[in-house]
């Protein structure tokens, strides 16, 4: 068995159990960075749990062999993909999106963050994953 899937085998129930649940409407809510950060530290202590990792260790990498997103770029590309289907499909509430800051200008910061101007949701996602690898190879 490879390390990766061992790596990833030891948490699927990670995975299938509690992912769900922390990514369940994600989208939709406008969380502060602290919120995100809290969310990311929540995370990793979990995996680092699993395999001993001691507080001050990165589980980036690990996440990255899996094939896994850390958190913050899990929250963004699901706030990025709620924006977009809520954008398409109530076009007509102008003031609305404008209030809920599901306009332009909120979609072109996660555009110009990861560099993708197209909004189908697999492009979201490899621009996402592409971001991410940029970062855990660099470090």
């Amino acid at each position: 068995m490879l390390l990766s899937q061992y790596y990833w085998h030891l948490l699927h129930p990670l995975r299938t159990k509690c992912l769900p649940v922390l990514l369940y409407s994600l989208g939709a809510m406008q969380l502060s960075s602290k919120n995100v950060r809290d969310l990311l530290v929540a995370w990793n202590d979990a995996c680092r749990r699993i395999f001993h990792y001691a507080r001050w260790e990165s589980v980036k990498e690990l996440m990255y062999v899996c094939g896994d997103l850390d958190m913050e770029h899990l929250y963004n590309m699901h706030r990025w993909e709620f924006m977009i289907d809520v954008r398409n499909k109530f076009s007509y509430c102008t003031i609305l999106l404008e209030q809920l800051e599901f306009n332009n200008s909120g979609l072109h910061h996660f555009a110009t963050l990861y560099k993708c101007y197209s909004h189908t949701h697999s492009r979201i996602k490899a621009s996402v994953l592409c971001k991410f690898t940029e970062m855990v190879t660099l470090c």
